[in-house]
């Protein structure tokens, strides 16, 4: 069995999240991995009508690069509270759904294993609607799903 090299960690900031980073920093310690630390951002919606478009679109715009910049703070610290070593921090905005960019993402940077949080059907997440089951049945590499209720 080859060992994980290149373990991509999903977050949405939760408290939950960090229980899964702990979990994935260990584990990246245990094979030497380097982590891909991927929050995965929604997209400002860009329905226009023709006669606002131009100002719209550019408020858009405006909005997503705020959205990315706040992420991008929020992900740097969520980064230093977990010691993670070999990491690599990557924001994303799409207007595809969490479980697509996932899929993507771990494709593109040749992860060898996902690490995600399922949470609690009454927790409060940033991404409710995550469906890790579709990660697992499409992710092109093995995916490790941490339950709440075994943290």
């Amino acid at each position: 069995m080859k060992a994980y090299q290149h373990i991509l960690l999903t977050t949405d900031f939760s408290k939950f999240s960090e229980v899964v980073a702990r979990k994935a920093v260990t584990l990246a310690g245990h094979f030497n991995a380097r982590i891909t630390l991927l929050h995965v951002v929604k997209e400002y919606p860009q329905e226009n009508t023709q006669a606002n478009e131009t100002l719209e679109s550019s408020k858009d715009e405006d909005l997503n690069k705020n959205i990315i910049a706040d992420n991008r703070q929020r992900l740097e610290a969520f980064a230093r509270s977990i010691p993670i070593l070999r990491m690599i921090p990557m924001i994303t905005l799409s207007k595809e759904s969490t479980e697509d960019v996932i899929i993507k993402v771990a494709r593109d940077i040749k992860a060898d294993l996902v690490i995600m949080g399922e949470h609690e059907e009454n927790s409060v997440s940033i991404s409710p609607e995550l469906d890790t089951k579709k990660v697992q049945q499409k992710a092109p590499c093995d995916v490790l799903v941490v339950h709440a209720d075994a943290a």
